[in-house]
């Protein structure tokens, strides 16, 4: 394994010469060999990346209360909720995507994961809702887009059981990449 050897002090006098207002402060956030595997995620003993999962878990029912409320209150309430759990999850994982590539490889696994979430997240997605609704419109009527969308619902749900799944192969993937 390659190792970083930690640079003689640059950085803390690099952080030294800033000129800073009396009432800030300037401080050294990270340097080598911290900077080896900037996507360290905190996981737990178990290697469970629980952030995402749950987050996607708990968009499906904000999702469902969206669609399905019979207040306007409500529905935006629902939506604030599923926005809000469907980006948390992006954060960590990007950066298990970045922690289980080789540093080599991280572009092309981040090109990778970002064409596989447009093809289904932006072109098969909305394209199978409307697909979906129209085959629903002559049943539900005005209701068959809601029906169709709860798509979103399920595949978020779904989402969040593979990363829990997936989340026990985290730790050793990880150290892989980092091999």
């Amino acid at each position: 394994a390659t190792s970083i050897a930690a640079a003689p002090n640059s950085a803390t006098v690099a952080v030294n010469q800033f000129i800073v207002a009396d009432n800030l402060h300037a401080g050294l956030f990270a340097a080598e060999p911290m900077l080896r595997n900037p996507t360290d995620m905190d996981i737990d003993e178990r290697g469970r990346i629980w952030a995402p999962a749950l987050a996607c878990i708990a968009a499906a029912p904000a999702e469902v209360m969206f669609l399905f409320s019979h207040t306007l209150a409500a529905s935006i309430t629902g939506l604030g909720f599923a926005s809000l759990f469907t980006a948390m999850h992006l954060g960590p994982v990007y950066a298990a995507v970045l922690g289980v590539a080789r540093v080599r490889m991280r572009a092309v696994a981040t090109a990778t994961f970002l064409f596989f979430v447009n093809l289904f997240g932006q072109t098969a997605g909305p394209l199978g809702v409307g697909y979906l609704s129209d085959l629903l419109i002559g049943r539900y009527g005005e209701m068959a887009i809601r029906y169709s969308m709860l798509l979103g619902a399920l595949f978020s749900f779904l989402a969040g059981l593979l990363f829990w799944q997936a989340a026990r192969h985290i730790v050793s993937d990880t150290r892989r990449a980092l091999d």
